[in-house]
């Protein structure tokens, strides 16, 4: 049996926001799209989910390509309840040689939003091992991650690929900057205790910004980042009634719904002054309907985009290097499947 590598997905350049915060995975949806592709029987012997603010891809280890496409397209609309049409119009898909090379760029932080980012390696290593934990991981898919995971360390430490740390959160901070004036008066309240969050916090910091809340649904950890970072907390059933009195709020949380919303804050107390709200999260944290009110300017993570571009000159110039990198990471790659194949053909024999 040959098994060929496949990947179907999609990103912040193919779906939108209001798509993508649709077919995220936290863990429990994770493990019953693993149960529901790897069922006995199945074209699919390997795979690993893969998803961020940004992306939701699958990288399967399957003996038919297009069966598993299917497979994979109606797995994704069971377990999300979305319409399978509806996948089919955000989705890429790319096998064997294209399928490898496109995670290589993915760890690589070249089809990232921003440039180069170093959050992404992260997020790849993080969900190769919670498919392996899960069980839906083998030799091969084993190989291709951490191979990835090595080309995307390679690559930034040979190249200047990730010069000057350009994050979603300091993407995010730039972004402050634009859009509001005097900011180092402004009250700021950071909504969650994720990468982003504390990176937000971070800048804030190096900035001389001292006005800065932090509020979590777990006390304990808005408390810890509190401490470390000398600002303030509050408890988070307290949010809708208090978001009002901060001048810029930033949100980067892993909830599944609003956590800022419209009705329970019509007319609510604190100031009418300008309120600047950063919602980065996915699926998002601030209901939409807020960004309506005159005096609150509503940005969400794919408003990111138009200012990803600024200041990365020196990245671009990079890319060519990496993608040499990347090309002989394939290389030898598929070197080692061409002949662990044979292998395992025979020994199946």
């Amino acid at each position: 049996m040959i098994l060929h590598t496949a990947m179907i997905g999609t990103d912040f350049k193919k779906a939108a926001v209001t798509v993508r915060e649709r077919i995220f995975f936290d863990e429990r949806k994770r493990l019953a799209f693993l149960s529901m592709v790897l069922r006995p029987g199945s074209c699919v012997k390997e795979a690993v989910v893969f998803s961020t603010c940004n992306r939701m891809e699958v990288y399967v280890m399957t003996d038919n390509v297009a069966e598993a496409k299917a497979l994979i397209l109606d797995a994704l609309a069971e377990i999300h309840q979305v319409e399978r049409i509806m996948l089919s119009a955000v989705m890429y898909a790319f096998r064997c040689e294209e399928a490898v090379l496109h995670l290589f760029r993915v760890a690589s932080g070249l089809e990232s939003m921003v440039l180069g980012e170093n959050e992404i390696l992260g997020q790849v290593r993080e969900a190769y091992q919670k498919c392996a934990e899960a069980g839906s991981v083998q030799r091969g898919l084993k190989r291709l991650f951490e191979k990835s995971i090595q080309i995307g360390k390679f690559v930034r430490t040979r190249t200047a690929i990730n010069e000057g740390s350009y994050s979603v959160s300091s993407v995010s901070f730039d972004l402050m900057l634009q859009k509001t004036e005097q900011y180092r008066h402004k009250k700021m309240l950071i909504i969650g205790t994720s990468k982003m969050g504390v990176g937000f916090i971070e800048k804030s910091r190096k900035h001389h910004l001292n006005d800065i809340t932090i509020v979590n649904r777990t006390e304990a950890k808005a408390q810890e980042l509190s401490e470390r970072y000398h600002c303030k907390t509050f408890a988070f059933d307290e949010l809708n009634a208090r978001f009002r009195d901060y001048n810029v709020i930033y949100a980067a949380t892993g909830a599944k719904s609003y956590i800022l919303t419209h009705n329970d804050s019509k007319d609510g107390g604190g100031s009418k002054e300008p309120i600047l709200i950063l919602d980065v999260g996915v699926p998002r944290n601030v209901d939409p309907e807020l960004g309506k009110r005159d005096e609150i300017t509503l940005i969400s993570i794919d408003d990111l985009k138009s200012i990803t571009q600024h200041n990365l000159q020196k990245r671009q110039q990079e890319v060519a290097s990496v993608e040499e990198i990347i090309e002989r990471g394939a290389h030898d790659f598929y070197t080692w499947y061409r002949e662990k194949q044979h292998l395992w053909m025979a020994q199946s024999a």
